[in-house]
């Protein structure tokens, strides 16, 4: 009897991908040894240092216990059905956080799988934080031809494109 191999399963792209913002389901504080930064989440070619600093700065009286509240917003995680944590906004957040000693972050958690986490990420710091410099937004403009079908990547007007990466 001869063993054959199977072939493996390959996850098909959905037909389209939905740009809307998924839901906040749960805020809670994570160990941000649990988070995974580096699935294709990270929307900008580097982090910028002065931004981390300026954030850890801002944290050593929280750290010190000397204030109750977290003088940062909350960062934005996808919590998969496998219980995966992926950053999709906070980058700057989380470094500031480790570099200012603090083993947790507190996270808005969304339910949702990596590829909704990339997409959030795409949409991210439209309104908040450090804005995208124009080489950030031609590389999240090419991730996101990348995870987007083709079809419907050549349907988007620019407008669309550009509230997507802003």
């Amino acid at each position: 009897m001869t063993k054959t191999k199977s072939a493996p399963v390959i996850e098909e792209a959905p037909v389209t991908i939905d740009f809307t913002l998924a839901p906040v389901t749960a805020f809670i504080e994570v160990e941000i040894k649990h988070l995974i930064l580096d699935a294709g989440t990270q929307p900008r070619l580097s982090l910028d240092t002065d931004v981390i600093e300026d954030y850890a700065e801002q944290l050593k009286p929280f750290v010190a216990g000397d204030v109750e509240d977290n003088p940062l917003p909350p960062i934005d995680v996808f919590r998969t059905p496998e219980g995966k944590l992926y950053l999709a906004d906070g980058f700057h957040r989380v470094y500031a956080h480790k570099k200012a000693g603090w083993r947790n972050v507190e996270a808005n958690i969304h339910d949702g799988t990596l590829l909704q986490a990339q997409v959030y990420a795409l949409q991210a710091n439209a309104s908040h934080g450090l804005r995208r410099s124009n080489k950030d937004k031609l590389y999240a403009y090419q991730h996101l031809e990348k995870i987007t079908p083709e079809e419907q990547f050549r349907a988007m007007t620019n407008s669309e494109i550009g509230r997507i990466i802003a």
